[in-house]
């Protein structure tokens, strides 16, 4: 596994952006017409489905650190299994803004279920950052191994599926001569250890505390092929929410883009956020593997996405992204 590092001055500097960049964000947005102050933000308590995951560090580092407060924004933050499951919650109202996979949404919109916008970006495959994991007891080495298996995957469409489907074509394997088991990512360590699957897709930083609590083995990274550097999560509303609340959008996406800038920068802050919110041993957020935190939203990434998606035939017909990105 890799991690990020920074020690002495940078971080020293790191903490100083923390602390004044979403001030001079939300300042600076203040002298211009139609910009971001406290008062015009329409709504600021704020409920964030978000994915328990190092995907969504920039998220707990802006609640931990007040990034989020000095934006004029309370947040809410709720645990979901996955982006896909928490939908109909955001067309109801309940759900303000989703952290997590994007797949789900792109699927989602491509079917006519309902219209997205990508507010912010929230992580970049890396090394080490989603793995499928199995047990030394098993056979399963490799992914050549994992023909015929039950893997453990946090929803049965995401990035999941398609990541998996991505490895085994690697290999010459179908989707359908696997089993996938759909498990929340918290629970899959237990769930391997008792042999109720044969492999796990995990995300960080689940993949480091199986493999030091369970004794669990990497079988295959995520991040190679046409997957490698993969936008995998990011923050996302309907755009009927946005369009009603555009202020208050583009002051999460100021605090989200300051946040994403200490997690990308500051492997203390990193891990302590992961530590308090995902409630993992200092042991386990010591060495986790750490992707990058982009701090804008970059079309041509996303559109690797939904092209991997179409590729393993989870869109019918080719989806611009731009339909996501656009105001």
């Amino acid at each position: 596994m890799s991690a990020n590092v920074l020690t002495g001055t940078g971080r020293v500097l790191a903490r100083a952006v923390a602390g004044v960049l979403p001030l001079m964000l939300l300042a600076a947005c203040g002298s211009a017409p139609g910009a971001v102050t406290a008062s015009n933000i329409e709504k600021p308590d704020l409920v964030v489905g978000a994915v328990p995951a190092e995907s969504a560090a920039a998220l707990y580092i802006a609640q931990e650190q007040g990034i989020f407060a000095a934006h004029g924004l309370h947040v809410k933050i709720e645990a979901i299994a996955s982006t896909s499951d928490v939908i109909p919650d955001m067309l109801h109202g309940d759900i303000d803004i989703a952290s997590g996979q994007f797949p789900g949404f792109i699927a989602a919109q491509a079917a006519g279920m309902a219209s997205f916008h990508v507010l912010a970006g929230g992580l970049l495959l890396g090394p080490g950052v989603n793995e499928v994991v199995a047990m030394p007891s098993t056979a399963i080495a490799d992914v050549a191994a994992l023909k015929g298996s039950t893997i453990g995957v946090n929803a049965l469409a995401g990035d999941g599926p398609l990541l998996v489907d991505s490895l085994l074509f690697t290999y010459g394997i179908k989707p359908s001569q696997v089993h996938l088991r759909a498990l929340p990512f918290p629970a899959m360590g237990a769930a391997l250890a008792a042999h109720q699957i044969d492999a796990a897709y995990c995300t960080e930083p689940y993949c480091t505390e199986m493999q030091q609590r369970y004794g669990a083995r990497e079988v295959a990274d995520a991040d190679q092929g046409e997957a490698k550097g993969l936008p995998i999560a990011g923050y996302t509303v309907t755009t009927s929410w946005m369009r009603r609340y555009p202020h208050t959008a583009r002051a999460f996406a100021a605090a989200i883009s300051a946040a994403s800038l200490v997690a990308d920068t500051n492997l203390a802050a990193l891990q302590h956020a992961l530590v308090v919110s995902l409630h993992i041993s200092p042991q386990v957020a010591d060495v986790v593997a750490t992707g990058d935190f982009p701090t804008d939203v970059v079309p041509a990434d996303l559109q690797e996405v939904a092209d991997l998606m179409l590729q393993f035939r989870e869109l019918r017909h080719y989806f611009n992204v731009n339909v996501l990105t656009q105001p």
